[in-house]
């Protein structure tokens, strides 16, 4: 974005335009974001985490929620779900891991409006002892959302 040459002092000068340096500007700031973002993903401490196998929202509402989306962050994972009917719920099991997720953004259509409710998830590092949690979300009426971390044995979920 080189808008023109000038000459001073026997020397080639060039103008840079203002379009230029705030696109520059714009770029290190995201760039370096970025980096800040991804460096802060690796700095929590997982030897405390809770272990967790399943995840699990529940629809606690009369009507049908729609386009059901976790994010988890720092880790950045997802799950989502298309639709979850009143008064049951979708459950995702995948291997033991930790939990690493520090916060959830919870997003889903109701009744044609799109809600979105941030969430700080649970660290129970002493129910460790116990085995594998599960987490659950809880979509309440009137968008309240809850989210908790549940110990069932096997012999509970039959």
């Amino acid at each position: 974005m080189i808008d023109t040459y000038e000459i001073k002092d026997g020397r080639k000068m060039r103008k840079i335009t203002y379009v230029w340096l705030v696109q520059l500007m714009l770029y290190l700031m995201l760039a370096t974001g970025c980096v800040v973002d991804d460096q802060r993903a690796f700095t929590y401490s997982a030897k405390d985490r809770a272990i967790v196998k399943r995840g699990v929202i529940e629809n606690m509402t009369t009507t049908m929620l729609e386009q059901v989306e976790v994010l988890h962050l720092p880790t950045r994972a997802i799950t989502s779900v298309s639709a979850i009917y009143p008064g049951t719920s979708a459950e995702i099991g995948f291997r033991p891991t930790q939990l690493l997720a520090d916060y959830a953004v919870l997003s889903w259509v109701q009744k044609g409006k799109q809600m979105k409710v941030d969430l700080e998830v649970p660290q129970v590092a002493e129910a460790r002892n116990k085995g594998p949690l599960t987490l659950v979300y809880r979509v309440f009426p009137d968008s309240h959302v809850t989210v908790q971390l549940e110990y069932k044995s096997e012999k509970d979920r039959n």
